[in-house]
C-alpha cells in the first residue's frame, strides 16, 4: 500500500511550510481517509472514509455545506451534511481493502474511529486525532482474525 499524506494540520494557524493543509490520507490513489481540504476530491477517489467530523478532517463542517460526492462515503456516525453516508457498524471492504474500525476517544460529543486497513498481507493503522484508546479495545485487537 502506498499512503500519501495530504495534510496534517489541525484548526490552527500554519507554522511549518510542510504542514499547511488540513488532514487527509490517500491510499493507493484510490481511497481518501478524511477530507480536510476540498481540493483532495480532485484526486477522484473511489471512496471516502472519515475518522470523525471536526472541520480539519471534514472541510464542509465549518462552512455548513453539503458533502455528497458520487462515490461511497463512510463515517463513524450520521451527519446532516453528508446525506449519502454509510455509518460504520463493523468491518467493511472497499475495492479489496478490508477496514476494521477501532473506536478511539478524541472528543466528548463526537464519535471517532481509527482503521486497521488490510490489502493482501499488508496492514496499516490510520487514525485521526486520538486522546485515548480503551484497554478493552486494545485487548480485542489481539483476538481479531485477519
Amino acid at each position: 500500500m502506498k499512503i500519501r499524506i495530504m495534510g496534517t494540520r489541525g484548526k490552527i494557524e500554519p507554522k511549518a511550510e510542510s504542514h499547511v493543509n488540513h488532514t487527509g490520507f490517500l491510499i493507493d490513489e484510490k481511497i481518501l481517509i478524511d477530507v480536510g481540504e476540498e481540493k483532495y476530491m480532485d484526486h477522484r477517489p473511489k471512496a471516502v472514509v472519515f475518522t470523525h467530523f471536526h472541520p480539519d478532517h471534514a472541510f464542509f463542517v465549518l462552512d455548513k455545506k453539503k458533502f455528497s460526492p458520487k462515490v461511497p462515503v463512510f463515517g463513524p456516525e450520521a451527519h446532516e451534511l453528508v446525506p449519502n453516508l454509510k455509518v460504520i457498524s463493523g468491518p467493511f471492504e472497499i475495492d479489496g481493502y478490508r477496514f476494521n474500525p477501532v473506536p478511539v476517544i478524541h472528543a466528548l460529543r463526537l464519535k471517532s474511529l481509527g482503521y486497521v486497513i488490510q490489502k493482501g498481507q499488508k496492514k496499516i493503522f490510520i487514525t485521526g486525532d486520538v486522546a485515548w484508546i480503551r484497554k478493552q479495545t486494545l485487548l480485542k485487537f489481539q483476538t481479531w482474525t485477519w
